[in-house]
């Protein structure tokens, strides 16, 4: 199953609102594989990275998840910190 991050997020917000999060997450848990595109073109809020910090860790050592950016790791906006900090 293919999305972009914005897409992701909306689509676990609309699930958190709505009060079934962790029915969407075990939704998404029986798709093989997940791709979340886009990763690092816009900051997210607390909330929504939160949000794709629940999926990405739901999926973990279980199936697969592909994340895709055109940006350079250390130019992506979640992982600016992380890069900063490897270098």
């Amino acid at each position: 199953m293919f999305a972009t991050a914005s897409e992701w997020v909306d689509q676990l917000a609309d699930a958190h609102h709505a009060g079934s999060l962790h029915g969407e997450l075990r939704k998404l848990a029986r798709y093989p594989v997940l791709v979340i595109d886009e990763v690092g073109y816009i900051p997210f809020e607390a909330e929504a990275a939160n949000l794709l910090f629940q999926l990405v860790s739901s999926r973990y050592e279980r199936v697969s998840l592909i994340v895709t950016s055109k940006k350079a790791f250390g130019k992506a906006h979640m992982f600016a910190r992380t890069y900063a900090y490897c270098r």
